[in-house]
Formats: structure tokens, sequence, C-alpha cells
């Protein structure tokens, strides 16, 4: 199955630890806990992992 690569705003993705998160702003976050919230819409860089969200 291929990895899904379109969200809606407010949905979580689980990333391993650790992961840098770029933001579509350009700013980037490192993640806790495994998971991260796509909380704008917009293409985020998660590890070496593009997604959208819309």
């Amino acid at each position: 199955m291929a990895e899904r690569k379109n969200f809606a705003v407010g949905e979580t993705v689980e990333v391993p630890e650790g992961t840098v998160v770029r933001r579509p702003d350009g700013s980037e976050r490192p993640v806790t806990g495994g998971l991260y919230v796509l909380d704008v819409p917009g293409t985020f860089v998660l590890g070496e992992r593009e997604v959208t969200a819309k």
C-alpha cells in the first residue's frame, strides 16, 4: 500500500521521535511523543516524507 500523502488540517501523523518537521512557513520543529498535528494548510516535510494538509 502506498504511503498516504494528503491529509485534512487537524489530522495527526505518526512519525519517529526526534524527527524534524519543516512547516509550510519554512520553520522547523522537532517531534516529541511520536505524533505531529498538521495544524495549518500547506506542505509539511516530516523527515524524508512530504505530506499536504488541506
